[in-house]
């Protein structure tokens, strides 16, 4: 599912974020990135997520190149950041359909989706307030819900469990 071939990321200025990174996650596997700050955690994610172009080297995800075809990796990938952005004058089911209409979803399976996916994360009684009156963990959870909406067959999340 997830590929890393002899992968580096060197930033403007010289600093190396990630060095020769082989790595395999197999279909089914949970991977968890541990190490100290400046270790090459997010690079990695982001480099699996398309939001950065290695300097070297190959990542594939579910069979597709980042590199080459980072539009068709990106339907196959549920990316949550550290630091999530919504839209806090939307309510959270407004949110999700925002997030569904811009990756294409057939209108059935995105409100069949949503309805999964807000009462898995118990946020159907707020689901219609803004965003902006939702707490902390209230906030992750629709980022959280935005990221797999598209039912990817891979998710990243970055720092996922701050804040709940």
């Amino acid at each position: 599912m997830i590929q890393f071939d002899n992968v580096t990321k060197t930033y403007p200025g010289g600093a190396t974020a990630v060095d020769g990174l082989d790595l395999r996650v197999e279909d089914g596997e949970l991977f968890v990135f541990l190490g100290p700050n400046g270790a090459g955690k997010t690079t990695s994610i982001k480099l699996c997520a398309t939001l950065l172009q290695p300097t070297s080297g190959r990542v594939l995800v579910d069979g597709c190149d980042v590199t080459v075809d980072s539009l068709k990796a990106r339907t196959r990938i549920g990316y949550l950041p550290e630091n999530p952005f919504l839209y806090e004058g939307l309510s959270a089911r407004q949110m999700l359909s925002f997030v569904g209409e811009v990756r294409a979803l057939e209108p059935g399976r995105l409100q069949r989706r949503m309805h999964e996916l807000l009462a898995l994360l118990e946020l159907e009684e707020t689901a219609d307030q803004p965003i902006r009156s939702y707490s902390h963990g209230m906030r992750k959870k629709v980022a959280i819900a935005a990221s797999l909406l598209h039912d990817p067959h891979v998710i990243l999340f970055d720092e996922p469990t701050s804040g709940l």
